[in-house]
């Protein structure tokens, strides 16, 4: 299953790229028994953090006993904060106080994430707000035991032409790359017509604007920012190509019937490229 994006500077991620998790092991019980001092702070390693994940565990299962003998639903209330380092705001993990209700004598763990962040060093902090029990008929200790700094991994890339494949792992595969091959095509280049004033549209398999577009480098992008488009041209600039002398060479090779059809992928020398 492909997906493709044309090269604009606006273009959505190419999806399905695993996010990277920088993981750092924890084991801060989170009690009631200091109220001075409710919260526990810990800093992420990494300083390009877009996205934030805790895990909290609960090594004896979440539960009380009644009369009977039997497990009921008890609850424990946490909350958790983060902050970028040198920030004197917290902003809430979870959304708000959280309270988790079990009636299980099994281990388990709950995650909270937070994403699209500004990429940085953050700190979060933690803390349990209320139990409904410690006494020997409940099962309410909480530790925080993981903190996950994460990194997106998912490509937009403004400008560049992007081909994603998702794929089934076969046998076939086995852990390499398969060989991708596909048909990629450009109509057209912008040039600019000092006679009229403004950037036409000229086919980009004539040599002679091909030449033009590799030394011009003219695209029309969208500003983000605007929501217009505008000519932004990355070479030389237009003034010093004289325009007529490439129109007659474009009429010279569209008369033989001259075409030109290769991509760059690499950078090189200006001169040896226009010599192609």
């Amino acid at each position: 299953e492909p997906e493709i994006r044309l090269g604009a500077n606006d273009q959505p991620v190419v999806d399905n790229f695993n996010d990277t998790y920088l993981d750092q092991s924890l084991a801060y019980e989170l009690d009631i028994d200091d109220p001075n001092n409710p919260w526990i702070t810990h800093q992420t390693e990494g300083n390009a953090v877009q996205g934030l994940e805790i895990t909290l565990q609960f090594p004896g299962g979440l539960y009380r006993i009644n009369d009977e003998g039997k497990l009921r639903n008890t609850s424990v209330t946490v909350q958790a904060q983060y902050r970028r380092v040198g920030s004197d705001t917290w902003s809430n993990l979870t959304n708000g106080a959280v309270t988790i209700t079990k009636a299980t004598n099994t281990p388990f763990q709950v995650t909270y994430r937070v994403d699209h962040l500004p990429a940085a060093q953050y700190e979060v902090r933690a803390r349990c707000v209320s139990k409904d029990g410690t006494n020997t008929r409940y099962s309410t200790r909480v530790f925080w035991t993981q903190l996950s700094s994460i990194i997106y991994d998912d490509f937009a890339r403004p400008g560049k032409v992007l081909v994603g494949i998702k794929a089934l792992a076969t046998n076939q595969l086995s852990g390499g790359m398969p060989n991708i091959t596909w048909l990629q095509t450009r109509n057209d280049v912008w040039v600019w017509n000092p006679q009229a004033g403004e950037y036409q549209k000229k086919p980009a398999t004539n040599p002679a604007w091909a030449a033009y577009d590799i030394i011009h480098r003219c695209r029309q992008i969208k500003n983000i920012h605007t929501g217009s488009y505008e000519f932004v041209a990355q070479g030389a600039p237009a003034a010093r190509l004289v325009y007529q002398d490439f129109a007659n060479w474009a009429a010279f090779c569209e008369d033989r019937r001259l075409t030109f059809n290769y991509i760059f992928t690499t950078a090189g020398d200006l001169w040896a490229a226009l010599q192609k």
